[in-house]
């Protein structure tokens, strides 16, 4: 693990100050002996829980039986659309099979979490990226709050100027089990080598 301790399975017992502390962020797999002062790291970082590449296109990327352990969940993807029309093709967002109109984004209230823009099967280039951090995914205590970035490449279709942040919230305090990237409009679809990645955080 990097950062300001190194890689750090031990450390110095530095400064020589007195009992010390047993945890340095509970749960974050960081703690320090009490008498010897010595660091230990039982945590990588974040896990891949799940990785779905599309080896023939679909309507939907779902993603389901998430298990327990983790306090937030992050979503790295990379679609394309078979869309040919020169209009809009979305990826939309839904956890837990919620499509009621509980997702706020931004000033936007109604059925969509996050619908990142995704390049159409006539764009000059590529596949559109992106990242969602859900917050507090993992706990059945807090709503769960949604970051996302993207970019969807230039195309001669559709295209997404530049880098996209969008930020969201389900109003939902229940723990997230399932989550889905659903095609918009309905009739195309994600293309072959499509790609949704799941990934939890202590």
């Amino acid at each position: 693990m990097s950062g300001p301790l190194g890689s750090g399975s031990s450390g110095g017992g530095g400064g020589g100050g007195g009992g010390g502390v047993t945890s340095l962020v509970a749960g974050s797999g960081i703690s320090v002996s009490s008498s010897t002062g010595a660091v230990t790291v039982t945590s990588s970082g974040p896990t891949l829980i799940s990785r779905v590449t599309l080896s023939s296109t679909a309507a939907a990327i779902s993603l389901n039986s998430i298990p327990s352990g983790y306090k937030h969940l992050e979503i790295i993807y990379s679609l394309r659309s078979t869309r040919t029309t020169a209009s809009l093709a979305i990826a939309r967002v839904v956890l837990n099979n919620d499509q009621g109109s509980n997702y706020i984004q931004n000033t936007f209230t109604g059925t969509n979490l996050v619908s990142p823009a995704i390049p159409s099967a006539t764009c000059v280039s590529g596949f559109g990226v992106g990242r969602l951090f859900l917050h507090n995914a993992g706990d059945s205590t807090n709503m769960t709050d949604v970051v996302q970035t993207f970019n969807s490449t230039t195309g001669t279709v559709y295209r997404a100027t530049g880098g996209n942040v969008a930020a969201a919230n389900w109003n939902s305090t229940a723990r997230v089990t399932d989550v889905a990237l659903i095609h918009l409009p309905v009739g195309d679809l994600f293309v072959v080598d499509s790609t949704v990645e799941l990934w939890g955080y202590p």
